[in-house]
């Protein structure tokens, strides 16, 4: 069978080998599997232009996902470039593309971007094509209650448009200039007329009654002679035809003349490098481009590149020639920096005392961790002290682990988000760092937990105060507390169990690791109570009126009677 991509995805006459149903199904199979990461399921979206066998496809696609686990988000008919858009803003794993581009109605094809909106990797097409042309794919397929859902999104062109307007330099404007569109009975039959009329153009448009058989025929960007007559009849600024798919565009200017693709490339070039905003001065193209475009970029001072055909390509050698020429540090001139560097650093302001007597939250945290970073984890918290110290001592090794409300004040918010998160990862370990003052304030939540089979972990560091306001009211107004001790805390391990969960109350270091492991091994919702130091304090801190050159750092700090001003006060 050989090999299923070519430089632009799969391509081929519709309803033939190897553009039929049962590919396009292994595609949508392979392509899922392909982003499953753990009990991850894979969000992917898939769109196409006008073609009639856009339908038998798009069916076939939407099918081998949901197969395979995968949820599928129908777009309909949408330029490409306006479905790598959706793919990164929808933040999905893949995006998938129903188009044969240019070519006639009988072909069609199948491309496919990764969740930042970039064609795969050579290696990556490989695994799809061993999966489908080595039958690999029934033995991955998942037991039924995990198969997928389709749905079907109906406000993405409207989305599409208004990223489309934001690229438009808002000191120039389109109002009153005629322009003619030749949208070539395709994917940009509805977007284009909408976004170039909303940026206040007089549009007139030609070849938008799409039927299924009639894309790019005779029309669009590979035939522009419709579109040069109407320009010339209606004087209009400049007409621009585009492809079937919309990701090729060739213009006419007022007088009907055609402007090739490699014209609209100098053009572009030559006004950026004018204007200072060419990095390298340098023009990336594909070996496709006329030897005249080389003979223009030497004569305009532009140096000229030529990769591979396909735009993956060009993209790909884009970043790896500006990488290559990025500005190199001048170590010399960053010497008194780092110097400063260095003095801050050397305060150690997360630095503190430890204890054999009694329990420190920073050291709960850090065993915490330890305890728990060969796992596949999730941290929630609440708001206070204990928040920050888990943002500092807590080694998150991957994005999107830590969910926190951040500045909002947001008491409470830890332990319902720890539900969320365990039910969207069944699998995973999920612990809420919690303040015993916080997380009363949404307690009742533990009744979702458990009724829910949600095995998660709420880490109390009990300190019986509101800390965050203890601190304040010690090292900012003279140990003058208000308000901020808590003499009626419940009993946490008898709360677990009036909620049928697991209690665990931890007073002492020589116990927190056996105690942690017993939290984690223990297959239901647990609370874990423990107690800790609670005269310590969470720095680095700004106080009220101050700048942030003037923050506290760590306990030489503490005693620092100015460390906030009598306007400073009024503010607390």
């Amino acid at each position: 069978m050989g090999r299923l991509f070519g430089t632009d995805g799969i391509r081929g006459e519709a309803n033939r080998y190897p553009m039929n149903s049962q590919i396009a199904f292994g595609v949508g199979q392979a392509v899922a599997h392909l982003f499953k990461k753990g009990s991850h399921r894979p969000k992917i979206i898939i769109g196409k232009d006008t073609r009639i066998s856009g339908y038998m496809l798009e069916g076939s696609l939407e099918a081998g996902v949901t197969s395979m686990g995968g949820n599928p988000y129908l777009v309909g008919v949408l330029p490409t470039p306006g479905i790598a858009f959706v793919t990164q803003s929808m933040r999905a794993d893949a995006g998938i593309v129903i188009s044969a581009s240019h070519n006639p109605y009988e072909d069609n094809g199948i491309k496919v971007f990764n969740g930042g909106g970039s064609k795969l990797s050579d290696e990556q097409e490989e695994h799809i094509e061993d999966l489908i042309l080595n039958d690999k794919l029934t033995s991955l397929l998942p037991p039924p209650r995990e198969m997928g859902q389709a749905y079907r999104m109906e406000d993405v062109h409207g989305r599409y448009i208004v990223f489309l307007k934001n690229t438009f330099p808002r000191e120039l404007s389109m109002e009153g200039m005629k322009i003619v569109l030749d949208v070539a009975n395709g994917a940009t039959y509805k977007v284009a007329p909408e976004a170039f009329a909303e940026l206040g153009a007089d549009v007139e448009v030609i070849h938008n009654m799409p039927n299924g058989l009639n894309i790019n025929d005779n029309c669009g960007s590979q035939h522009t002679g419709d579109l040069k007559r109407r320009v010339a009849e209606k004087r209009a600024s400049i007409g621009l035809a585009f492809d079937g798919d919309g990701d090729r565009l060739i213009a006419v200017d007022e007088k009907g003349r055609e402007v090739t693709g490699d014209q609209i490339l100098l053009m572009c070039a030559h006004t950026l490098k004018e204007q200072g905003k060419l990095k390298n001065n340098l023009l990336v193209s594909t070996v496709m481009s006329n030897l005249g475009l080389r003979v223009a970029c030497k004569k305009y001072g532009l140096r000229h590149y030529a990769s591979k055909v396909g735009d993956r390509y060009v993209l790909e050698d884009m970043l790896r020639l500006w990488r290559e020429r990025a500005a190199k540090p001048d170590k010399k001139a960053l010497e008194a920096w780092w110097a400063q560097i260095g003095k801050w650093r050397a305060k150690k302001s997360l630095s503190y005392r430890n204890s054999n007597e009694i329990i420190k939250p920073q050291y709960a945290i850090q065993r915490l961790y330890e305890l728990t970073k060969d796992r596949d984890t999730y941290i929630t918290t609440e708001v206070g002290q204990h928040q920050m110290w888990a943002a500092q001592f807590y080694q998150f090794q991957e994005p999107a682990r830590w969910m926190t409300s951040g500045g909002l004040g947001t008491m409470g918010y830890g332990l319902p988000a720890s539900v969320g998160v365990q039910l969207a990862h069944p699998n995973s370990l999920v612990i809420d760092i919690a303040g015993e003052a916080s997380v009363l304030m949404t307690m009742q939540e533990m009744s979702t937990a458990v009724q829910y089979d949600l095995p998660i972990k709420i880490f109390i560091l009990n300190n019986q105060y509101m800390g965050m306001v203890r601190q304040w009211q010690e090292l900012l107004h003279g140990g003058r507390y208000s308000h901020s001790y808590t003499e009626a805390l419940p009993d946490f391990v008898k709360l677990a169990e009036a909620y049928h969960a697991h209690g665990i109350r931890c007073e002492h270091p020589d116990e927190l690791d056996e105690k942690i492991r017993e939290m984690i091994e223990v297959q239901k919702p647990v609370i874990f109570d423990c107690v800790v130091d609670p005269a310590e304090n969470c720095f680095p801190m700004i106080p009220s009126g101050r700048a942030h050159n003037e923050m506290l750092l760590g306990d030489a700090a503490t005693r620092v009677e100015d460390a906030v001003t009598e306007k400073g006060k009024m503010l607390v």
